[in-house]
């Protein structure tokens, strides 16, 4: 398996330098490797009945919102400086920690003369949260230069906005993240079902004498894909280890689910969704083109036919996060959860009885594997090698497992070979764009998109 064992905080802190670099304001080296020992040893305390679990931002004292954005809106963020800063340490991170929560605040720390020090807070983190776990689009960019989650003993997370710098947790860490999901053949997979479904929306689309243009059929694919990353974010927060199986032949005798049924609301709310993003295009259009003009009155018709697609755009945003929260939890239950390349749920807590597979699998330095390099399927755990077999067996068919400490794999068989892509990355900046803004981004609707994302 590519993981490192049985590492320090000072490893990650080495891993951390070298992607944020050097410049100023930011710690070096050996100011990292003391503020993540602080925080590795503060997470093992135990404070009023609980284990510490919050959220630091590394953020300049004399400048902690050095780019505010031209307005600011009443719901962005808000650094609260203290009257006098103090040192950080495992104790005093243990007790101020009681005072905030991922959810809602952060704590803002800086380093000076090489000690990690605390200096004030951040509050309205909770947007930020929700749009890591997808459950919001739009919004402000994180505070501070990097941020560092405690995620509970021994667990710690170092983050840029959404990209992943490095995470340690039980003394494994964790290999770089790949983007398998934005190109490669995890993501050719589910070429066909995302085709199908454009089919569907040009022909909706010429219904309303409207054409979708080759960047809004990217738009689409993308969406599709952000569902399966926001399944997959949803399943690692419970904790629990999850296998996603997707096939797109009949399911045989080598694969039991303990409950078949077929659950198609992803699909049906994804298509819904891209509809009313193309009736809500229609008076976008229209009304794009009466401001351009100067015209000082809107037909009401207009408007209407706006208010009501953008309501059925909502609502089908709300179907989505329910039925990927639906899909998600499916997965608690021991086995695999199998669904179809066009997200269809077909059944959960799956048994996979493929006879016993040794060997080799291939293991994807890129999205697009390149290289030679292989290990023992023996080197990782029951639901890996269990999704293995399945994929060797069925090479239409592909697995994304969600490993019980942290990482996630994708796991299929391509060109002949079984590769296994470790440590996919499930956060996008590009996905926390709003999903429901229309097809036909014109010029101006474009500006209206920019603005909306916030910063």
């Amino acid at each position: 398996m590519t993981v490192l064992h049985h590492r320090t905080p000072r490893d990650l802190a080495h891993v951390v330098g070298t992607k944020i670099g050097s410049g100023r304001g930011l710690p070096n080296v050996d100011e990292l490797e003391d503020l993540l020992d602080v925080c590795f040893l503060g997470s093992l305390k135990f404070e009023e009945g609980r284990h510490v679990r919050c959220l630091l931002v590394f953020a300049s004292p004399g400048d902690p919102d050095p780019d505010p954005p031209e307005v600011i809106r009443i719901d962005r963020w808000v650094y609260v400086g203290f009257e006098r800063d103090f040192t950080l340490t495992p104790s005093s991170l243990a007790k101020i920690a009681l005072a905030s929560d991922p959810s809602t605040s952060a704590l803002v720390i800086h380093c000076s003369n090489g000690k990690p020090r605390i200096h004030g807070m951040f509050d309205q983190q909770g947007i930020n949260q929700d749009m890591l776990l997808y459950e919001r689009f739009g919004g402000y960019g994180s505070p501070g230069m990097f941020q560092i989650q405690i995620l509970g003993p021994g667990h710690l997370k170092v983050m840029q906005d959404s990209m992943v710098l490095g995470e340690l947790n039980d003394g494994i860490l964790s290999p770089r993240t790949q983007d398998a999901l934005r190109d490669g053949p995890v993501v050719e997979f589910f070429t066909g079902a995302i085709d199908a479904h454009v089919e569907r929306l040009v022909a909706e689309a010429k219904r309303h004498a409207k054409e979708l243009d080759a960047d809004q059929v990217t738009i689409e694919a993308q969406e599709w894909i952000r569902t399966v990353r926001r399944m997959l974010v949803k399943a690692k927060a419970h904790g629990h280890g999850a296998c996603f199986l997707f096939v797109k032949s009949a399911v045989g005798k080598d694969l039991k689910p303990r409950c078949r049924f077929e659950y198609s609301h992803l699909k049906a709310a994804i298509a819904a969704r891209s509809l009313a993003r193309i009736q809500q295009s229609v008076p976008d259009s229209e009304l794009d083109r009466l401001l351009d003009a100067d015209t000082d009155v809107v037909p009401a018709i207009l408007y209407l036919d706006h208010s009501v697609a953008s309501s059925d755009a909502e609502d089908a945003d709300e179907a989505i996060k329910g039925a990927v929260d639906f899909i998600a939890m499916l997965s608690r239950v021991d086995g695999a959860v199998v669904l179809t390349d066009d997200l269809r749920v077909i059944g959960f807590g799956a048994e996979i009885v493929v006879e016993d597979l040794t060997g080799r699998v291939s293991v994807a330095r890129a999205g697009r594997p390149q290289g030679k390099t292989s290990i023992d399927m023996n080197r990782y755990g029951t639901r890996h090698r269990s999704a293995m077999r399945y994929c060797a067996a069925h090479r239409d068919a592909m697995a994304l497992v969600v490993s019980e400490d942290g990482p996630v794999r994708a796991i299929r068989s391509w060109k002949g070979k079984l590769w296994i892509w470790d440590n996919l990355q499930l956060w996008d900046v590009k996905d926390w764009s709003p999903p429901n803004m229309p097809l036909n981004l014109t010029a101006g609707r474009h500006r209206r998109s920019k603005r909306h994302r916030r910063r």
